[in-house]
């Protein structure tokens, strides 16, 4: 896969010189638009101390994902959770959410899905087929 971030290259306003900075490319754009997610540095010091917040920046966000996954599957029931499992608008995302969960939760739930759902039809199919019991995931 592609990424979606840059390195920028700019000209600096303050010095004669380049200016860079990471930049945010929107693939679905064709005119090629971007969004600059740093400050444009005129250094490599500066640049190295850039990158190192927004590293801060996304262990903070991953923080606050293992705090919003946990909230979702912390003390439901697993039919709760199934139930949100088949709200999920495709296959992939289904998937994402399920592998997401804790591995104890991951193993309840399947546990739940092979006992109580119909394995032949809908997501439970695509559960009963791509569902990895020694690792207890879904490939």
């Amino acid at each position: 896969m592609k990424t979606a971030l840059v390195l920028h290259t700019m000209e600096s306003k303050a010095t004669a010189g380049p200016a860079v900075g990471i930049g945010l490319k929107n693939p679905g754009s064709g005119s090629g638009e971007w969004l600059l997610l740093t400050s444009p540095c005129e250094s490599y010091d500066a640049f190295v101390l850039e990158v190192e917040k927004l590293k801060s920046i996304l262990d903070d966000l991953l923080g606050e994902a293992k705090n919003a996954f946990s909230t979702i599957s912390g003390g439901k029931r697993p039919e709760d959770l199934w139930a949100w499992l088949e709200q999920s608008p495709d296959e992939n995302s289904m998937i994402s959410r399920f592998n997401s969960l804790e591995e104890s939760v991951r193993g309840d739930l399947a546990d739940y899905v092979f006992r109580t759902q119909n394995i032949f039809k809908g997501y439970a199919s695509v559960f009963s087929v791509r569902y990895r019991e020694d690792a207890g995931l879904l490939e």
